[in-house]
């Protein structure tokens, strides 16, 4: 096959987080679709209480792609 149209395929994923003290998190990524044609930041927060934690991600674009101003949450509990 051709290796330079398989690398075209390839979805990247970069991202990198940051807790402050133990309840609040900072998140902050990147998107490198080249053979779909998303290139698009990504923010995210967190906040954790005792055995709960409550999650957010935006996925903010201009563009008209497929997860153009997504917002995802989710709670996560510890039994």
């Amino acid at each position: 096959g051709n290796r330079g149209s398989e690398l075209k395929q390839i979805i990247y994923n970069v991202g990198a987080e940051y807790w402050y003290g133990t309840g609040i998190a900072l998140r902050g990524g990147y998107i490198y679709d080249e053979d779909g044609q998303v290139k698009t930041p990504t923010l995210g927060a967190g906040l954790a209480y005792q055995r709960f934690q409550l999650d957010f991600a935006y996925i903010p674009s201009s563009k008209d792609t497929p997860l153009a101003n997504t917002l995802r949450v989710s709670m996560t509990g510890r039994f």
